[in-house]
């Protein structure tokens, strides 16, 4: 079994790999790294990106990958449909619309919130249930995560959701970007569900993985 990954930053690799080495020990894991990719997304859009973002993930599946992970939600909607790809995000979504109608998005990133809540939109449609999403706005962390301060950025996003909570009535709060997965260790007493993508998605590629005929 090969899993691939597609980041926009260096710093997914580990998260991935140990979750992915928990999850499927004999996997052969392989990391593709495109920071590029989603710097232009934010300045043009992901139509900008869209041909190199099919690309890399294409060539990962002739290369051998039974499962493509694209970890950027920003590129969500540039992913192509594929039996081996997993966009990051559609785990997740599927998970928050099962918990109600009021589901709490933080981001941080403004070029990902459209991809986010149109998917998010187009989950509940599939499972026949309502969703009126609340954005919980954490833009004012991302410099920690682009300085790799890694353990402050997650801080600071926990203390947006935390604060969020304290106004509003959720029923699950979906950490809606990768990097932000580290708050959920701040959040356990957050009182509602509190979802994170990666774990989700690994749990996604194996699943896909497991089905992809041997080559």
């Amino acid at each position: 079994m090969q899993i691939t990954f597609l980041h926009t930053a260096s710093v997914h690799e580990a998260t991935f790999d140990a979750l992915a080495q928990a999850a499927a020990p004999h996997a052969v894991l392989r990391h593709l790294v495109a920071p590029d990719l989603l710097a232009d997304a934010r300045c043009s859009g992901a139509d900008a990106v869209r041909t190199r973002t099919r690309s890399l993930i294409l060539a990962a599946i002739q290369e051998g990958a039974d499962a493509v992970v694209c970890t950027c939600s920003t590129l969500g909607p540039v992913v192509p449909l594929h039996s081996r790809v997993v966009r990051i995000d559609i785990p997740l979504m599927e998970a928050a619309v099962a918990l109600g109608p009021r589901v709490g998005v933080a981001l941080c990133l403004d070029s990902t919130r459209a991809a986010t809540l149109g998917l998010l939109v187009t989950c509940a449609a599939a499972a026949d249930c309502s969703v009126r999403p609340q954005i919980i706005d954490c833009a004012a962390a991302w410099p920690l995560f682009e300085a790799s301060d890694t353990g402050a950025f997650a801080a600071a996003v926990a203390r947006q959701v935390q604060q969020a909570t304290t106004d509003r009535t959720f029923d699950c709060i979906v950490l809606a970007q990768a990097s932000m997965a580290g708050a959920a260790a701040f959040l356990r007493d957050a009182g509602v569900p509190v979802l994170c993508a990666p774990a989700l998605a690994v749990a996604r590629a194996v699943e896909v993985a497991s089905r992809a005929p041997a080559s």
